[in-house]
């Protein structure tokens, strides 16, 4: 990557970074859907092909959100929240300002007990 492009990227970085800590003085947590579509199959995004860029703009699109989080540092954590038609779990994604994992973990553990997943599976079909 040339110089120019690194020292553009982390000045987007930063740029985002600000605009979380303005949206973080006005709320608590942001809760939003991790992914665009329904989840995929496993090898939907092969990345030995070479094209890192391709893989890295796939995977944005499918999930959006998480290079949000990734991009500006600020914690957040998925969980499995509700399923789609055919039975498959949907991820939420859960994120807070710094230094507030303590809420972010408070919140999971509130969902986690609603939706009680630790005494349900989904079903896989091997048959596919």
């Amino acid at each position: 990557m040339p110089a120019t492009a690194l020292w553009a990227s982390l000045n987007e970085a930063v740029l985002v970074s600000h605009h979380m800590w303005m949206l973080f003085e006005t709320v608590d947590c942001i809760l939003s859907p991790m992914l665009s579509s329904a989840p995929l199959a496993i090898g939907s995004f092969p990345s030995d092909h070479g094209d890192m860029k391709q893989h890295f703009e796939r995977m944005t699109a499918f999930a959006p959100l998480a290079s949000l989080a990734n991009v500006s540092g600020f914690p957040a954590l998925t969980l499995p929240f509700g399923t789609d038609a055919a039975g498959l779990p949907l991820p939420i994604q859960l994120m807070a300002p710094i230094g507030r994992e303590p809420l972010l973990l408070s919140l999971a553990t509130c969902l986690e007990a609603e939706e009680r997943w630790q005494h349900r599976f989904p079903i896989a079909d091997f048959a596919a």
